[in-house]
């Protein structure tokens, strides 16, 4: 069985644009998340390492389209077509 996800991102992404990812926090297995496993294994120096990886991404994500007008329009633009 594959490792599920589940969040309220959902709720959120009908009112303004949204990305959602995931990570592994593990390089042995696939961890479902919200269980013992994956509570014990966030402790783990791979865990840590991609939850690094994966705020940077966020980061420079939020920099390239704050400062690019032209994406953030385009972003926008996308959003009202397909939920306004």
């Amino acid at each position: 069985m594959k490792g599920k996800i589940s969040s309220d991102a959902g709720n959120i992404a009908y009112v303004v644009p949204t990305v959602q990812f995931g990570f592994p926090l593990s390089a042995d297995k696939v961890i479902a998340l919200h269980s013992n496993d994956a509570a014990e294994v966030t402790k783990s120096e791979y865990a840590m390492n991609n939850s690094h990886l994966a705020g940077k991404m966020m980061a420079i994500a939020a920099y390239r389209v704050m400062t690019n007008p032209t994406e953030l329009a385009a972003i926008k633009a996308e959003f009202d077509k397909n939920f306004k």
